[in-house]
């Protein structure tokens, strides 16, 4: 280590920071430049070195080149943000369209296998309940009773196929596309006009795609007319009688 020499000033222990340590054969112009603080340093009270303190330095001025880039970037951040989300909606209809196409495939796949078996299940509904119908008018209860219990068991298997059973009101209004009429009967009251007075063959109504397998056959009131009176009385007072020979 060398010794420091006699001729040197010895710098008291509060300023040896701002001391700048040199070569040894620097001229004295370089040693006061080193001591100068950096413009960071600002002065406090009357200006003694131990009392500097670090302040920041002014902020520069906005880069107009360096704006224009972030706000580009941020720009192509936004774009790429919304094709991102404009192929995700798009993928989700895809596979909305899908799920719809598969479950109707599905519902396809379950008529093709099922109408044969809907086919015969009706005809079999239809044979239990007419015999059903014809003992009982005849007074054979208990066999009667027998067969529509084999009725309602085919009209269960055909609720597990699908198919509703249509069994429409009486009162309720006659429609060509649920009803097929299997007779009339005459009425005096306009408000009972084209509706159901009986059921004579119940229908079904497929429930997946929701409209008549077969329509239910019903008879309906017609309103009575002048003309269809006319006929049911005899004829009328005008009428001159034919003599019987």
């Amino acid at each position: 280590m060398r010794r420091p020499d006699l001729d040197e000033p010895v710098l008291p222990a509060e300023n040896l920071d701002e001391a700048v340590p040199s070569d040894h054969g620097a001229d004295d112009g370089s040693r006061d430049a080193a001591r100068v603080p950096p413009s960071s340093w600002i002065p406090h009270g009357d200006g003694d070195p131990a009392e500097f303190r670090r302040e920041p330095l002014p902020a520069p001025e906005p880069d107009s080149v360096a704006w224009a880039e972030v706000t580009a970037r941020l720009a192509a951040i936004e774009a790429a943000v919304t094709g991102f989300q404009d192929r995700s909606a798009h993928r989700e209809s895809v596979i909305d369209r899908l799920h719809e196409e598969r479950v109707e495939h599905r519902a396809g796949i379950r008529r093709t296998i099922l109408d044969p078996v809907a086919t015969d299940l009706i005809r079999l509904f239809d044979g239990l309940a007419g015999e059903a119908l014809r003992l009982a008018a005849l007074g054979e209860a208990r066999l009667a009773e027998l067969l529509a219990s084999f009725a309602d068991d085919a009209e269960l298997a055909l609720e597990r196929c699908g198919l509703d059973a249509l069994r429409p009101a009486p009162g309720e209004t006659f429609q060509k596309s649920l009803h097929v009429l299997a007779g009339s009967e005459p009425t005096d009251e306009p408000a009972a006009h084209n509706t159901i007075v009986a059921v004579v063959e119940p229908g079904f109504v497929d429930r997946d795609r929701d409209r008549p397998r077969r329509p239910a056959k019903v008879k309906v009131y017609r309103l009575r007319t002048p003309s269809s009176a006319a006929t049911a009385d005899g004829p009328s007072a005008g009428t001159p009688a034919t003599d019987v020979p």
